[in-house]
């Protein structure tokens, strides 16, 4: 999956030196976006699939504390870093309310802010692999629930091929075929 990420900030010249000279693909960013207001970077958000925010909180035309709030009420998924130049508490605490993974004030190294960068971007990767392993299990069992109703209950079969066919567990285009298994004892029972 190519992982993209949004710069947002008022100071042009920090955002350019940013996309410039910060490793993104040693961080395993594929794509830079970058936007100077939020109003830019909503506009973004919208069009663009974009996994990870590094972002100021104080800018003139609305804070990244407003952009991330829109964002969490957007219910997108997005892991967001702020880089601010304030060290004011007040904003590292509705900053953390937001769920925002970190509050780094500038100046910040290329390399301090890489390391932080491809540990979210590591951690973001493994949180998606173990969704993707539950929900994998889960249609699993979903199918196998599924055909061990449908074996038990031979009245209401019709029933439930139609429930299957809406929750994607069978197709019209599919064959059943039941085989019966018929398993000895012991060999006295075969002639």
């Amino acid at each position: 999956m190519e992982l993209s990420i949004l710069i947002v900030d008022d100071d042009k010249l920090l955002v350019d030196k940013l996309e410039e000279t910060v490793q993104w693909e040693k961080i395993g960013i594929s794509m830079v976006f970058t936007a100077y207001n939020i109003r830019q970077a909503q506009k973004l958000l919208e069009e663009f699939p974009i996994q990870f925010l590094l972002c100021d909180i104080d800018m003139p035309q609305g804070s990244g504390l407003e952009l991330l709030e829109w964002i969490r009420d957007s219910q997108m998924e997005v892991e967001c870093v702020f880089l601010s130049s304030y060290a004011n508490f007040a904003y590292a605490q509705k900053a953390l309310r937001l769920s925002t993974r970190e509050y780094l004030l500038k100046p910040i190294s290329n390399q301090d802010l890489e390391a932080v960068l491809t540990r979210i971007v590591g951690e973001t990767r493994e949180k998606w692999e173990r969704r993707n392993l539950e929900q994998g299990a889960g249609q699993k069992k979903g199918k196998t629930g599924f055909w061990e109703e449908f074996l038990r209950e031979p009245s209401g079969q019709e029933e439930l091929l139609g429930r299957a066919l809406e929750q994607g567990l069978y197709r019209e285009s599919d064959v059943l075929r039941l085989e019966a298994i018929k398993i000895f004892a012991d060999d006295k029972d075969i002639n």
